[in-house]
């Protein structure tokens, strides 16, 4: 079974929009609500199905209310590994609290005298089953279910963390204390197992289903569900070696022994949750394949689980269920049977032949076939009037794509029914009909990126996720693997730079070369490229048609980016690669715009941009008019910006007609984003601020400019102080020679940055340098500073605002290590990095407990 899995085959028919969005902000005050199965759009007999099929007790909630219970729901129980992730939420509590810095923080420095090899610990490897405690091998380089790990997990929270019993830390009214529990908490004295009622269970379930909000209060902040709750350990991890156990801290097991239960955690498991994802053992095959992509499960002994489908607002809770064994990928597997009860008990009634359920924010293409000549396809019209589940339409361009079919693609934003009707001069194309389902998104899908309106310096999801912008140019990046449908060179590259924390790729439709790199210099050069947007030549295209098989491969490279969360930042257009682009407001021209709009708008991933390097194009109007064109195509009014048009954007010509600014700045940097800030209220974004030399070196390059990545580090470090964002350039990926196995020093120190922001409402925050006797500041004042030094040494900040004392930390920019400087009060207030950190850059962070 392939990852189109039958989940799509189900084609249930989803009532999410009657039905769920009513009770979405539905939370249980002291017990929880119980309403009939069919009023929440479920089918009872489907429900007692699945609860006589697991047995035990449990119960089924959806929008808040529990629509099916069986047992005893008071019973408290021992929920065995289902408590493991109730260890992580309490770290991210930990976290949140300023108690700990953060999830890679050393169990060294909390005092326990670990062997040398186990001294890099974090918490994050024991909460991913990858501390090699008690194991072989050091911190990060093998899987292994680890109950030793566990015990450490726990006692390195509540003894040495919270400093209190786990009950009192788990229950603090700040803390989980806040969900209101019926029958309450208990733990062991001797591994801290958690016993809970299976009604207490599902309100920790619902709380993990809503990303830590509990009613009108975000209890725990959502962004560690937005970066946590997700598969964390990497796909090819290996297991660990065959051998005993080494408990050299004598302190014992949480249950199993130090490598147990599964093998299958590589690509699955995070943070003590499993996903619905593909793993090392079974790569084409999702976890549970019947089931929606977003699900995920806490999984304990004797069948103490819970499930939550946040696409379908549904949560599960099974104390002492018949779940059978773990076995992921496989279709008959009881999790899996269990979890297709449960899918198909939302289905009411069953779904028409050939109903199509796509998820929201994902694109569905429908094909209209014509037999009739057309003497140039392309140019014949074909569109659509696309009717949203309220009732409200848009029109959408569409394209002939080869073969007698045109093609109308949509992207969903709204759950619930979608009709399509088409319009032709064509008889045959003219008045047909299409309609879909839109479910929820998949669980890496968030929307659409817009400016946030509430900072309009900064962007956010359409889901109110928010998204940090760390982007990557490789210009190039369409003419990988032409010849190779299956992306063998681009997906793995793409991999890596997600990896790394990269959210956005720059890239042209089109190039043909550069003139410092003319011709083919070697296998890596891929200027000119092996396809062309139009038939003919460079110097004699038609451009009245198009060639369907570089639109394809294109459609394939956006697909990729769209799949890993990775937004396409397209440069429509650029002047100086040598480009025969069609004549200004021809129908060549008419036609690229068109097909652009057509094949693009609908992924939620999409970025326009006018031209690389705009400015060398003088012709204001042509420009301005151009944008409108394409604003007016758009009925998805995806974010547009215009590179390096200073001029223009000086002027204020882009002023309500573009949604951000998009720069080229090689000096100056932190001033120029603080004056492009000032001269409008949109987000500033610097791409192409340097070039990362190769591994060979300065004179290891393909442009004759480039720097170190410390110093590219440094230059993003001056661009996001000043509240800004950066995009990355490494010389053998930025231009049309392409080598995406290196991996240079300067993806880890971007992934560095991302991380330490993230910690941060960096979004919060405004630039204040006046607050420190030197280097930068973000401030959100009394509330959260972050200060960067280019070079280690004591800082004085003016903290006037704080009143109470405030907790700090230092970050190594380079290496993204942390260390705590304790709490600080009074104003001024000085503080000194490590000693031992020399000169390095770092950042030092200061934020309320409440943080």
């Amino acid at each position: 079974m392939t990852i189109a899995r039958t989940f799509f085959a189900l084609t249930f028919l989803c009532t999410c929009a009657a039905t769920a969005v009513a009770a979405a902000d539905v939370f249980p005050a002291e017990s929880w609500e119980e309403r009939p199965p069919a009023e929440l759009g479920m089918d009872g007999a489907a429900l007692s199905a699945l609860s006589e099929s697991l047995g035990g007790r449990g119960c089924v909630i959806r929008g808040g209310y529990v629509v099916h219970k069986w047992g005893d729901q008071a019973e408290r129980g021992d929920w065995a590994s289902s408590g493991k992730p109730v260890l992580s939420t309490l770290l991210f509590f930990a976290i949140q609290e300023g108690l700990i810095a953060g999830v890679d923080f050393r169990l060294v420095d909390l005092g326990w005298p670990l062997a040398e090899k186990d001294r890099a610990m974090t918490f994050a490897h024991l909460a991913n089953m990858m501390s090699g405690y008690a194991r072989p091998e050091p911190p990060g380089e093998a899987w292994a279910y680890n109950d030793y790990a566990i015990q450490l997990y726990q006692q390195s929270l509540f003894d040495k963390v919270f400093k209190e019993p786990p009950r009192d830390a788990a229950c603090d009214p700040n803390r989980l204390g806040a969900l209101g529990f019926q029958d309450g908490l208990e733990f062991r004295t001797t591994n801290r197992r958690m016993s809970a009622s299976v009604r207490d269970f599902a309100r920790i379930a619902y709380f993990w289903r809503h990303k830590g909000r509990w009613g009108d209060r975000q209890i725990l902040a959502q962004h560690f569900f937005d970066e946590y709750q997700r598969p964390y350990v990497p796909k090819d991890l290996p297991d660990t070696q065959k051998a005993e156990t080494n408990d050299y801290l004598g302190i014992g097991t949480y249950g199993g022994n130090s490598d147990h239960f599964s093998h299958f955690g590589p690509g699955i498991y995070g943070f003590n949750w499993w996903f619905n994802a593909t793993g090392r053992l079974h790569p084409n095959t999702l976890t549970w394949p019947d089931a929606p992509e977003d699900t995920f499960m806490s999984v304990g002994a004797r069948g103490n689980n819970s499930v939550m489908i946040p696409s379908l607002d549904l949560v599960l809770v099974s104390a002492m269920g018949d779940w059978g064994e773990l076995e992921p990928g496989n279709p008959d597997n009881k999790f899996n049977r269990h979890l297709k009860l449960l899918v198909l008990a939302l289905r009411d009634q069953p779904a028409s032949e050939g109903q199509v359920t796509i998820r929201q924010w994902g694109p569905y293409t429908p094909s209209f076939s014509s037999g009739a000549q057309h003497d140039n396809p392309f140019l014949a019209p074909f569109s659509a009037t696309v009717t949203r589940p309220d009732g409200t339409s848009f029109e959408m361009p569409g394209f002939y794509d080869g073969n007698g079919a045109w093609k109308v693609r949509v992207g969903p934003g709204m759950r619930g029914h979608w009709t399509i009707k088409t319009h032709s001069g064509d008889p045959e194309l003219d008045g047909k009909d299409a309609a879909f389902e839109c479910v929820g998104a998949s669980s890496n899908q968030h929307g659409p990126v817009r400016v946030d309106p509430d900072h309009p310096h900064h962007f956010v999801h359409a889901d109110g996720t928010r998204w940090f912008h760390l982007g990557y140019e490789c210009d190039w990046l369409w003419a990988l693997d032409m010849d190779k449908p299956d992306l063998p060179v681009a997906g793995p590259f793409l991999d890596k730079l997600a990896a790394n924390g990269f959210d956005l790729v720059v890239m042209n439709v089109f190039a043909y070369d550069c003139d410092w790199r003319k011709g083919t210099t070697g296998p890596d050069d891929y200027g000119p490229p092996m396809m062309l947007p139009w038939p003919g030549t460079n110097d004699a295209p038609d451009h009245t048609r198009l060639n369907l098989p570089f639109w394809h491969h294109y459609d394939r490279v956006i697909q990729a980016m769209y799949d890993r969360g990775i937004q396409a930042h397209i440069m429509i257009k650029v002047y100086n690669k040598m480009v025969n682009w069609p004549a200004k407001n021809s129908e060549g021209e008419d036609l690229y715009l068109r097909t652009l709009v057509a094949r693009y708008a609908a992924y939620p991933n999409i970025i326009w941009d006018f031209s690389k390097e705009a400015h060398r194009d003088k012709d204001a109007e042509y420009k301005l008019g151009y944008m409108r064109r394409l604003k007016d195509l758009d009925p998805y009014h995806r974010l547009m910006t215009n590179h390096d048009d200073d001029g223009l954007y000086n002027k204020g010509a882009f002023d309500g007609l573009l949604d951000f600014r998009s720069d080229q700045q090689h000096e100056n940097w932190h001033e120029m984003i603080l004056k492009q800030r000032e001269q409008h209220n949109w987000p500033a974004v610097n791409i192409e601020f340097g070039y990362e030399w190769g591994a060979g070196g300065e004179k290891d390059c393909t442009y004759e400019v480039v720097q170190s990545a410390e110093e590219q580090s440094r230059r993003a470090w001056l661009i996001c102080m000043a509240g800004g964002y950066p995009t990355y350039y490494y010389t053998y990926t930025a231009w049309d020679v392409i080598r995406p196995n290196d991996t240079p020093p300067g993806y880890a120190y971007m992934r560095t940055l991302r991380q330490i922001f993230e910690k941060t409402a960096y979004w919060e925050m405004e630039p204040a340098d006046g607050l420190v006797d030197h280097g930068y500041c973000l401030a959100n004042p009394g509330k959260e500073y972050l200060v960067y030094l280019e070079k280690a040494g004591p800082v004085t900040l003016k903290l006037d605002a704080a009143g109470k004392p405030m907790q700090a930390t230092w970050f190594h920019t380079l290496t993204g290590e942390t260390r705590d400087a304790g709490p600080v009060s009074g104003t001024p207030a000085t503080l000194s990095p490590p000693v031992d950190w020399a000169d390095a850059p770092v950042a030092l962070w200061l934020f309320r407990k409440s943080h």
